[in-house]
């Protein structure tokens, strides 16, 4: 507005963040139609924040139990003890949630990468990124000897880079939760073990550390495992409503042959 002063040094507006609803309207992929997976990441951050708490559970009652503060009261610590462990099957309902969550992010991931070919070819240009695990080996890696070192984070970074049309998540995201994950995995093969052999002769101090450490890694672990949910979940509804904006001929139904898309025609 004329005779209006602006002032170069105030601060710009902040634009919040807004919640994208309603439906979109895309065409199906190699494995299907996409899913808003919000409500079930709701129930995996639910059962995360469990499994947290149950952890740091473990984490005091093994230095209560150690430094003999709660000596007096041993009979009540074990009680509650044996009531977490009569709950602690949710563990297991944890890591199958959290399996679904990923197999149904592996197929939204799938048909986004149709999508960007797509949107890529009717433009000219040709769709460098490659997509190469299945949805179900997104799960699959992890009971797989040896691969299971470093196949599921293959998986996961293929995900995230196809689920990706705007801002990309943060770069430690990955690559720390990947390495709690490693962590946490060495840690329980180290604490459900019997103490025997080499093991036997550990001394009760450094039985603590081993198990508070365990416990330690579990909730954090927990902690950016629910980042990592959040932020893929909130990235993949970005991004079906960037491909459900646009122009229906750029997202034309994939062809048979594009269902190799990713394994052999990328190589």
């Amino acid at each position: 507005m004329a005779g209006e002063s602006v002032n170069p040094y105030d601060t710009p507006d902040a634009n919040p963040l807004i919640e994208r609803s309603g439906p979109v309207s895309l065409p199906p992929g190699p494995y299907g139609a996409y899913r808003d997976n919000r409500i079930l990441s709701r129930w995996v951050v639910g059962l995360l924040l469990f499994y947290a708490a149950l952890q740091a559970f473990w984490l005091v009652v093994n230095l209560l139990y150690s430094f003999s503060v709660a000596a007096t009261s041993s009979e009540t610590l074990d009680t509650i003890v044996l009531g977490v462990e009569r709950i602690s099957w949710t563990v297991l309902a944890t890591f199958v949630v959290f399996g679904v969550w990923i197999v149904r992010s592996g197929k939204n991931a799938w048909l986004f990468h149709q999508l960007k070919r797509h949107a890529a070819n009717h433009g000219g240009r040709r769709y460098h990124e490659v997509i190469s695990t299945t949805p179900g080996w997104c799960v699959g890696w992890y009971f797989i000897p040896i691969a299971n070192f470093w196949k599921p984070f293959v998986a996961m970074r293929e995900i995230f880079r196809a689920s990706t049309t705007g801002q990309a998540a943060p770069g430690y995201l990955l690559p720390f939760w990947w390495t709690l994950w490693l962590l946490s995995s060495m840690g329980d093969q180290l604490t459900s073990r019997p103490q025997t052999g080499p093991a036997s002769h550990w001394n009760d101090h450094l039985i603590t550390i081993v198990w508070t450490s365990s416990s330690g890694i579990n909730v954090a672990l927990s902690v950016i495992a629910i980042q990592l949910v959040r932020t893929l979940t909130r990235m993949q509804i970005d991004s079906a409503h960037h491909f459900s904006d646009m122009d229906a001929e750029v997202l034309k139904r994939p062809s048979p042959g594009d269902r190799l898309t990713g394994t052999f025609l990328d190589r």
